[in-house]
């Protein structure tokens, strides 16, 4: 009976083992099921591995290769969403069928697949006017005369989801206004939380460990992002104020950057590097540095600047 026990439990773990890696490819596939998406909208791949990762925000990366119908091919990194579950969070700007892999250090994160961008009436991102660099311009080429106002706390809990950052949204839409000024990692005010939790896990020192991301909390960061989307208002987003920036690493403030980058570049949103950045941290190559980066890591050119002081 014993040696009957003992030839069961290497059974039993590899048919636990097979049973994950089935529930793994399922929903792998099931992410790549969304097999349309409009124009100028979210198209996100669900990722999922069973490998184990000591910190996932530091350790893996998952980078999104699409290829228009015309031959273009676009990047953009994925991000970690907690738990076991990686995304990539794109928008395609041409009609037709796009294909698609996924590149990362961890192989249960590769796959590959097409979808079909339909259309829409969107007008696609806010850029720079092409003819008028001082100016702003829709993706197909209309002016856009930005309307905004600033609700520094708009991702905390100083303003929740629902139903004060709806009202928000929806009262300045009726009233002509197409973007708004919002703060991101937001600490400087005690906002540095929201429906999710805090923006970082605590420190073992005290204070905020920047190496150890709450995705939660930008989860609904997405929601207000998406929502104000939906709406056609322009999410300014201020990545942190100068005062948070200078806590932290270049290398820790230009990961977070990033990350909220990934995040949020499907949507239609301008990029500020930091706010106050002459009164509290005034490093400019620092911001240089920072800026170079999200300009390669952006492949639908949002809009990049910076917030001084005065």
């Amino acid at each position: 009976m014993p040696h009957k026990q003992l030839a069961q439990k290497p059974l039993l773990s590899f048919l636990l083992t097979a049973i994950i890696l089935f529930l793994t490819t399922v929903l792998n596939f099931i992410a790549q099921a969304q097999s349309q998406a409009p124009l100028h909208s979210p198209f996100e791949l669900r990722l999922t591995t069973t490998r184990q990762h000591g910190n996932p925000y530091l350790d893996v990366n998952v980078t999104g290769v699409f290829t228009s119908p015309s031959g273009r091919q676009m990047r953009l990194a994925g991000f970690w969403d907690g738990g076991q579950i990686w995304r990539v969070r794109f928008a395609p700007a041409e009609a037709g069928v796009w294909t698609y892999r996924t590149e990362s250090n961890d192989s249960e994160l590769q796959t590959s697949g097409q979808f079909e961008a339909t259309a829409s009436n969107r007008r696609g991102f806010v850029r720079v006017s092409k003819t008028r660099p001082y100016g702003f311009e829709y993706g197909d080429g209309a002016p856009f005369l930005l309307m905004g106002d600033t609700i520094w706390d708009g991702m905390s809990d100083g303003v929740g989801l629902n139903p004060h950052f709806k009202e928000y949204v929806n009262l300045r839409t009726s009233q002509g206004f197409n973007a708004y000024h919002t703060m991101v990692v937001n600490n400087r005010y005690d906002y540095g939380s929201n429906e999710g939790g805090a923006t970082f896990e605590p420190s073992m020192y005290g204070g905020r460990d920047y190496d150890r991301v709450n995705p939660k909390f930008f989860q609904w960061v997405d929601r207000r992002v998406a929502y104000a989307d939906s709406m056609g208002m322009v999410s300014i987003l201020f990545f942190t104020w100068a005062a948070e920036a200078r806590n932290m690493t270049p290398d820790q403030y230009q990961r977070m950057s990033l990350y909220i980058v990934s995040r949020c570049a499907a949507y239609n949103v301008f990029w500020v590097l930091a706010g106050d950045y002459q009164a509290y941290f005034y490093e400019p190559a620092i911001y240089r540095r920072l800026g170079a980066a999200v300009a390669d890591a952006d492949p639908f050119d949002h809009p990049i600047s910076i917030h001084p002081a005065d």
